[in-house]
């Protein structure tokens, strides 16, 4: 083989590499490379109170519907927000439903209420984004209180019942 040659066969390899498209490491990262492991990232985020690694798992809609003080204070703050946060955290994954597209899903979990010992269904939709599955919701959809009202302290405290404190 000349050195021609065997410049044109590395140039050839080289070029050959850059066309398999990307590496292992361009992949997307492990904690949200499927349906389920964004659901079991965003799930035990909640369960260690992990406000910061749960709002990573969150879609860039999500995150720009909701800083993520008003997620802190949504999931944190409110009873309904704890309640649901308790359910996330100890929910199992029963199903997800890929849309044809292949870039979004819906989860479909499965939990406990403490409260009355009974089972509730819960659904979150997820979205690709780069490569990696990530949690979509409003808080419409998950609290089932429009969002105009959400915040509204006059109507929170409107429908508040305090008399069991003194």
């Amino acid at each position: 083989m000349t050195v021609r040659s065997i410049l044109a066969l590395s140039l050839l390899t080289v070029l050959a590499g850059c066309a398999a498209g990307p590496g292992p490491t361009e992949a997307a990262p492990a904690e949200f490379a499927t349906v389920k492991d964004s659901y079991g990232t965003f799930r035990d985020a909640l369960a260690r109170d992990d406000y910061d690694g749960a709002y990573e798992a969150l879609s860039r809609e999500t995150r720009d519907r909701y800083p993520s003080q008003v997620f802190w204070i949504a999931f944190n703050m409110t009873s309904m927000g704890q309640r649901y946060r308790r359910l996330v955290a100890t929910s199992v994954l029963v199903t997800s439903i890929e849309k044809r597209d292949g870039q979004s899903a819906v989860a479909i979990l499965r939990a406990k209420d403490p409260g009355t010992g009974l089972y509730e269904m819960k659904s979150f939709r997820v979205v690709k984004e780069d490569g990696r599955w990530l949690v979509s919701f409003t808080l419409q959809e998950f609290f089932g209180i429009p969002e105009d009202e959400f915040f509204d302290l006059d109507k929170v405290a409107e429908n508040r019942d305090f008399r069991h404190r003194r």
